[in-house]
């Protein structure tokens, strides 16, 4: 049996988070030798809510950040489990999403 890389799990677990929120999109993970990312390409619009809810949802399964002052990835310090380096939100129109403005309740 093939075993699935840390990003192709966080990557299932991102579709059954969209999948919860009748979010329609799809789920791509990709690693390369400087690590890993999971790409989310959203079809259809969503409201500024639920864009911030799937975002920090999915945010747990993000191993850290990248500090461009010290030019270094900064992990979390408790994360446990399958994680990405990186996670990235695409817009229908193919666009980059950042952060939403706040985080969901």
């Amino acid at each position: 049996m093939k075993k699935m890389t840390d990003a192709a799990i966080v990557a299932k677990e991102i579709r059954g988070i969209l999948k919860a929120n009748n979010v329609k999109g799809s789920v791509r993970s990709d690693t390369y030798s400087g690590g890993n990312s999971v790409k989310v390409y959203l079809t259809d619009e969503i409201s500024p809510e639920v864009y911030a809810k799937i975002f920090w949802e999915a945010d747990k399964f993000r191993a850290g950040s990248f500090n461009g002052m010290e030019d270094i990835y900064e992990y979390r310090p408790n994360s446990s489990g399958p994680t990405a380096n990186y996670i990235f939100f695409n817009s229908p129109e193919g666009y980059l999403m950042g952060y939403p403005k706040a985080e969901a309740a």
